[in-house]
C-alpha cells in the first residue's frame, strides 16, 4: 500500500519537525528497498524466461521435424560443458521430454507436439506479462 500525502506540510512540520521527517524517511527508504527489490527479481525472471523460453522453441523444431520426416538423422548433442558427441538417431514414434525436477517422461510424437506447443503458447503470454 502506498502512502500518498496531501498536505506535506501541514503533516510532516507542526509538532516535531525533525522526528517526523525522519518517520517519513524511514517509510520512503523501506519503499525504496522494496521497490528495488522486485525490480530485481524482475530482471532475474527475464534472463532466465529468455534462456528457457529459446530453448522451448528449438525443442519444439526438432520435434515437429521429427514428426514430419520420420527417417533416420544425425544430430550433435552436448554430454558435458565440454563433451559433445554425434548420434544417428533411428525412426521413432516415441520422444523423452525433461520437464524438469529430475523428470523426464515419454511421450508419443504427436503428444509431444501438442504438449510443447501449448508451452510455447504459454511462455508467450508470460513473456509478454513481463514486459509489461
Amino acid at each position: 500500500k502506498a502512502l500518498f500525502l496531501e498536505d506535506v506540510d501541514g503533516t510532516c512540520l507542526p509538532r516535531h519537525p525533525k522526528r517526523m521527517l525522519q518517520q517519513y524517511s524511514k517509510i520512503l527508504m523501506n519503499n525504496f528497498k522494496s521497490t528495488s527489490t522486485w525490480s530485481s527479481i524482475l530482471c532475474n525472471e527475464r534472463r532466465g524466461f529468455g534462456h528457457k523460453f529459446q530453448t522451448l522453441k528449438k525443442l519444439s523444431k526438432i520435434v515437429q521435424h521429427m514428426l514430419k520426416k520420420r527417417e533416420e538423422f544425425k544430430t550433435h548433442f552436448m554430454l558435458s560443458d565440454q563433451v559433445h558427441a554425434v548420434a544417428t538417431v533411428p525412426p521413432t514414434n516415441k520422444v523423452f521430454l525433461w520437464l524438469g525436477a529430475n523428470v523426464m517422461l515419454e511421450y508419443s510424437i504427436e503428444e509431444a507436439v501438442v504438449l510443447l506447443t501449448k508451452n510455447l503458447t504459454t511462455a508467450t503470454v508470460n513473456a509478454d506479462q513481463l514486459e509489461d
